[in-house]
């Protein structure tokens, strides 16, 4: 019995204690969140900051781009992707989710545009670009 004590004395003693001031794993953005600090961002006409937020190689822009669109594509015509009515519809459009993903879309002219957020594997989102279709 002094044995079993004894050695359980020196486990308590050698054991190291748990870190009671270690900080949580910071999580994740809420979508709604990520897209406060896209705004902003865009707002700002902060290009590399909004490219960051962006999802390169796998941006889309449908309406003169193309798809796949490199990062230094995306910076270079910053100025005609965020026209007023893209700002206009990331600032007030009402977003739908989609599995992980979030769009928000619109008709004009006999076609329809969306946007579109990529939730990605790490738990944040990236915006992915435009997509146009016909209108329905």
């Amino acid at each position: 019995m002094k044995l079993v004590t004894g050695f359980l004395l020196l486990w308590a003693i050698l054991l190291p204690p748990p870190n009671i001031f270690a900080q949580a794993p910071a999580s994740k953005p809420s979508f709604q969140e990520f897209l406060a600090t896209f705004n902003q961002a865009l707002e700002k006409n902060e290009k590399e900051k909004v490219a960051d937020l962006s999802s390169f190689p796998r941006f889309n822009w449908e309406e003169g781009l193309g798809v796949d669109v490199k990062r230094e594509v995306f910076l270079k015509n910053f100025e005609k992707i965020f026209t007023p009515e893209i700002r206009s519809k990331l600032k007030s459009g009402k977003f739908i989710q989609s599995e992980r993903n979030y769009y928000t879309e619109w008709v004009r002219g006999g076609n329809s545009y969306s946007l579109w957020f990529n939730g990605e594997k790490d738990g944040n989102y990236k915006f992915s670009g435009l997509y146009v279709g016909p209108a329905p």
